[in-house]
């Protein structure tokens, strides 16, 4: 299991708890942990903001099913990911993964720890926001 800790701010949107806003320190690692907050409580769907991009950021997946020990996936919004994101890679095992970024959704099945940990390389375009959306699926 993935002991990272987060290094940014995750702030939930007032209005819907499956939406958060990701902030981090200039010249820090980027890292966000999902465990433990109200992102990893959602069964459906998560969309993450992240605010002014920059390097590559490591995003560690949890869901409900993480704390049941039950098999999942996401469905990753391929579209938002192309629009903030120069490529994307799944770790596993210590070992770097590039997904495709081909069709309109991925489904990646979660790791034996019951996490699902991407790194996510931002766009120098995307100056802005890059949107992380994706979808719960039980297995």
């Amino acid at each position: 299991m993935s002991e990272l800790q987060s290094t940014g701010e995750l702030r939930i949107a007032d209005l819907n708890p499956n939406m958060a806003y990701l902030n981090f320190q200039q010249n820090s690692p980027q890292i966000l942990n999902l465990a433990n907050t109200e992102i990893a409580k959602s069964w459906e769907k998560v969309q993450i903001n992240w605010n002014y991009p920059v390097d590559d950021m490591t995003l560690i997946i949890e869901t409900p099913f993480t704390q049941k020990r039950q098999p999942y996936a996401i469905s990753i919004d391929n579209e938002s990911l192309k629009r903030g994101t120069s490529h994307v890679s799944r770790i596993v095992d210590d070992e770097e993964i590039e997904l495709h970024k081909d069709g309109c959704r991925k489904v990646i099945n979660c790791d034996s720890n019951y996490q699902i940990v991407l790194k996510l390389y931002a766009t120098p375009a995307a100056a802005y926001l890059a949107l992380i959306k994706y979808h719960v699926i039980k297995k």
